[in-house]
């Protein structure tokens, strides 16, 4: 994958904060597993549209990323951090 198809790492940031958040909201639901796998479904097809991205560019990004730990570091700092300010 060419690092010009890759998410930027500060849309990264946001969309995994958002879909950790989204998971949250699911697992604190007590609903059945095909319910919570529904919820899980329309959140994230909410959060690629919002940030215009499929989910084909989602995986290829995150592999990319994944193949980059320095890079992932430094994208889930971020993410925990932008987590934590919201729970505070």
């Amino acid at each position: 994958m060419s690092r010009s198809s890759v998410i930027t790492k500060d849309t990264m940031i946001l969309l995994l904060t958002d879909m950790h958040l989204a998971d949250a909201q699911a697992q604190s639901n007590i609903m059945s597993m095909d319910s919570i796998q529904k919820l899980y479904n329309q959140s994230f097809e909410s959060i690629f549209n919002h940030y215009k991205i499929n989910t084909n560019r989602f995986k290829k990004s995150l592999k990319f990323y994944t193949e980059h730990p320095k890079e992932m570091d430094d994208i889930y700092v971020q993410v925990v951090s932008n987590l934590s300010k919201l729970n505070n």
